[in-house]
């Protein structure tokens, strides 16, 4: 990162969910994900701001803090931010403390903080229109002469307010550029925990601070009015409703993605049928692009659909402030396992990627609760097993009759895999918390957002940005791993082999071949799980991502037509399989559970791995992961195969 260049520097400081995020976005122009939840921002983001006076600023936004006296890691990236800590400067850097105009009293707590620093401050009001809305009304100027700062009102939403922020911040880089030394703090660089009277003082002072700031232009008698807390926080309504949420959301997931990934995939078999038309049936090269690349490749792109529908109930989630609600709703059981609410927001972010999920563990005060979350996260379903998922269900369960005919058997399918990575997580997390990380419950305080109707070109940009990710993973690492499996499997070849069109004889081709080999060497392993020797080698592959183990399958099986067959789809592919010993299909629906809970449970991410060593500054921690996630899914899978088979299915 090229972060803290020798330029002037904007700092974004302010309270979890002050809005600065969407500030930021503002003044960059670039799509930092933001939502309606506290501890979003875990890490700083950089962007440069282009002022009127054609001057260039680096604006920075730090993680949120309620306080300068940091508890966790994110908050002591705050710290050291406003304190000039984090890098050279080579002048002072102005503060822009962002302050949630609707709860103007709690986030001044902070700003009377950065006061004390004796350092350029500015304050921005944010949320501007919601307080016109309530029928608030801030004295801007007079709140300026108090507090002797500027103090602009604005709005990230609507953009109101911006252009006076930036005139506010030109002021200030043509005064500071215009010193011979730039000013320097001298304040103490050491921060201490504030005494109980010191916290009292400061909330004194606001109060004086605040004296005919606030004015409330609308008369109206106070009445009880509903609240919909009344019924999402309840102690019985609560989860329910949670529940409802999360199978509305699997249910879609099933229903909603299927159309577009058939028609993705009739598209890619399309495509694939005539690039074949130009090579011939022995080409080498043919065979890489349509039976490698585009089998492989094509086989995890007809997943998108899946990953975009999961995302956009995330992120409404999020956008509308109720994640906050779940976080308490499930407070009261995850302490239960020794851990706090707060470690659900890593947690629900691991349903999309381990990785940053992990870095939002930072927001985590205790070390040992921190890393008990660090360990567990893996085990939430993340999009990369969508594919697979998705796969597997629409091969084996998609005929299967409706359950009451209305709830589709996929769907509590799809449900399940992922209730079961959340029941493992919270279990090792007991475990771990009892015999290995010993510690006691951190009680939970978090602020509740008010909830606000999504944002939908954030969102939409949201989708977008990880459907990217998506695609530039399957560009890089899944097209080399795609291209690495094909060359295993065609070679090595003969004369004989290389003329041969008897579906028997390409079959026998891949057998033998170095991926064939490699398959058969580890078969016995996994067996006892009911897998083959070509599920072996997607087990393997797919340690790279798990996605790999689709394009895995989608080269093998693409190898395995001769070259006169119809193409067919890898959904059909996989359910036209017969094991040859047995005369039944490989793909039974006992072996697609099996498979689904062991890759529902397995370390197969190496940089998820890569993470957890950064983050846990030590190896000894990855490799316990990948072991008892490895010895765990086995076990899993093993119990589940043997104990079905022993009861006929």
């Amino acid at each position: 990162m090229d972060t803290f260049k020798i330029k002037p520097r904007v700092l974004l400081v302010g309270n979890p969910n002050a809005g600065k995020t969407m500030l930021f976005n503002r003044l960059t122009g670039l799509k930092a994900h933001v939502a309606n939840y506290p501890g979003i921002t875990v890490d700083l983001r950089e962007g440069n701001l282009n002022l009127p006076s054609k001057n260039q600023v680096c604006v920075v936004d730090l993680p949120g803090t309620y306080s300068l006296y940091s508890r966790s890691e994110d908050e002591t990236v705050t710290v050291k931010g406003v304190l000039g800590q984090l890098g050279p400067s080579s002048i002072s850097d102005l503060i822009v403390a962002v302050v949630d105009a609707t709860q103007l009293k709690r986030n001044l707590y902070l700003v009377s903080q950065l006061l004390d620093l004796k350092k350029p401050l500015l304050l921005a009001l944010t949320m501007m229109d919601e307080v016109q809305r309530q029928g608030i009304e801030i004295k801007t100027l007079l709140l300026s002469q108090r507090l002797s700062v500027p103090v602009v009102s604005l709005s990230s939403v609507t953009g109101v307010g911006i252009d006076a922020l930036l005139v506010e911040i030109d002021q200030w880089v043509k005064l500071q550029t215009a010193q011979v030394e730039p000013s320097r703090s001298t304040h103490s660089q050491t921060l201490h925990k504030p005494s109980a009277t010191d916290i009292t003082k400061r909330y004194q002072q606001i109060e004086v601070w605040l004296q005919g700031v606030l004015k409330n232009t609308i008369k109206t008698p106070k009445k009880k009015r509903f609240c919909a807390d009344d019924i999402l926080l309840h102690l019985f309504w609560g989860p329910i409703f949670l529940i409802l949420v999360f199978a509305v959301m699997f249910e879609s997931l099933f229903l909603g993605a299927t159309p577009f990934m058939n028609g993705i995939e009739n598209g890619i078999s399309y495509f694939s049928n005539i690039v074949r038309s130009f090579f011939p049936d022995d080409s080498l090269i043919g065979s890489l692009i349509t039976d490698g690349i585009i089998s492989g490749v094509g086989s995890v792109i007809v997943f998108i659909p899946l990953i975009a529908i999961l995302f956009l109930f995330i992120g409404v989630l999020e956008d509308s402030g109720y994640l906050a609600r779940a976080t308490f709703l499930l407070d009261r059981f995850m302490s239960k396992v020794g851990l706090s609410g707060r470690a659900f927001v890593p947690l629900l972010s691991g349903f999309a990627c381990a990785v940053p999920a992990i870095m939002a563990t930072r927001v985590i005060e205790s070390k040992k609760d921190r890393f008990v979350t660090i360990l567990v996260t893996p085990l939430m379903s993340c999009s990369a097993r969508l594919p697979i998922y998705g796969l597997l269900i629409a091969a084996v369960f998609a005929s299967a009759p409706p359950l009451w005919g209305f709830i589709e058997i996929g769907a509590l399918v799809m449900l399940s895999m992922y209730g079961i990575g959340i029941i493992a997580a919270f279990g090792v997390a007991a475990l771990l918390k009892r015999f290995v990380l010993k510690g006691p419950t951190p009680s939970l305080i978090l602020e509740l957002p008010p909830y606000r109707m999504p944002r939908w070109s954030s969102l939409a940009q949201n989708i977008w940005t990880r459907i990217w990710l998506f695609l530039r993973e399957a560009g890089t690492v899944i097209l080399a791993m795609t291209i690495i499996l094909w060359g295993l499997f065609t070679f090595p070849r003969n004369e004989t082999q290389q003329t041969t069109k008897n579906q028997s004889e390409i079959q026998a081709q891949i057998k033998n071949s170095y991926a064939g080999q490699l398959g058969q060497l580890i078969e016995p392993v996994v067996a006892p799980l009911g897998f083959d020797w070509k599920i072996s080698v997607g087990i393997l592959s797919s340690f790279a991502a798990r996605e790999v183990f689709v394009s895995t399958l989608g080269v093998m099986y693409g190898l395995g037509h001769s070259q006169d067959e119809t193409k067919m789809t890898l959904k059909e592919a996989i359910q036209n399989d017969i094991n040859p010993q047995t005369g039944k299909p490989v793909y039974t629906p006992l072996v697609a559970l099996s498979l689904m809970i062991f890759y529902s449970l397995a370390m197969q991410c190496m940089s998820t791995l890569a993470a957890t060593k950064k983050e846990t500054k030590s190896w000894r921690w990855p490799a316990f992961q990948f072991s008892y996630m490895t010895v765990l899914a086995w076990l899993c899978s093993f119990a589940l195969f043997q104990a079905g088979s022993a009861l006929g299915f």
